[in-house]
């Protein structure tokens, strides 16, 4: 457990040190210094959505290659319903439908946002290999899931403080920033999983640095801002 840790702890400040996280994004850092027009703030989010709102499509795959760990198994399969239904949470929607309140308050119609060109289908659903499950599933939690609970805390307070938008327009933000540190727990267990197959971690600092310019430019919004 404790090598574990030491591994993701490396890996995250190897990742800032670099500026390769979600967090070194240019959105983010104009963002949280107020130097944006809400025109901005409109192209990233119709980016962004486009590009996570089939993220459940990730859990779905990851679910289907998984290997015959109950524990894991309902794990993924309780955060494919909370991601479609909200029941869990209690938000009662499923979570890129509460985005779309976002959307709403910067003007996006539902049409509009339905429009936006995204990510291929096989982006989210491929093959996972047995013996690489543990890997990819570190670099998605790594790259993803780990710092976006802080990504979107700093995008909540920037949104309030800076652009005077309401809780109820920001809930996607704050829903995640919430949900998203839970996951810490989950990540361990996977980094100690690949930690146990021959020359796991270093596959999985492998996908991680290949993956990690990809990761940054989606919650860059594909630089739509700029």
């Amino acid at each position: 457990m404790i090598a574990a840790a030491r591994f993701t702890n490396d890996i995250e400040t190897e990742l800032r040190n670099r500026g390769l996280s979600i967090l070194d994004c240019g959105f983010l850092a104009a963002l949280t210094a107020g130097d944006l027009s809400v025109e901005q703030i409109r192209r990233w989010a119709l980016s962004y959505y486009a590009c996570t709102k089939n993220g459940h499509l990730a859990i779905a795959n990851f679910l289907a290659h998984s290997p015959e760990d109950q524990g894991l198994r309902a794990e993924l399969a309780e955060n494919l319903y909370e991601e479609e239904t909200g029941l869990l949470s209690g938000v009662g929607r499923c979570h890129m439908d509460v985005f779309l309140d976002f959307l709403n308050a910067l003007g996006v119609s539902v049409e509009e946002a339905a429009a936006g060109q995204g990510l291929a289908t096989t982006a989210y659903a491929h093959p996972i290999a047995a013996n690489e499950f543990y890997a990819q599933i570190t670099a998605y939690g790594i790259l993803g899931e780990g710092p976006n609970a802080l990504f979107c805390e700093s995008v909540v307070a920037a949104l309030r403080d800076n652009y005077s938008f309401r809780d109820d327009q920001v809930n996607w933000f704050s829903l995640h920033a919430r949900l998203d540190k839970d996951h810490g727990e989950a990540l361990s267990s996977y980094v100690e999983a690949v930690e146990a197959e021959p020359g796991g971690l270093e596959r999985a600092r492998e996908l991680i640095f290949e993956l990690a310019p990809h990761y940054q430019s989606i919650w860059d919004g594909r630089g739509a801002w700029r």
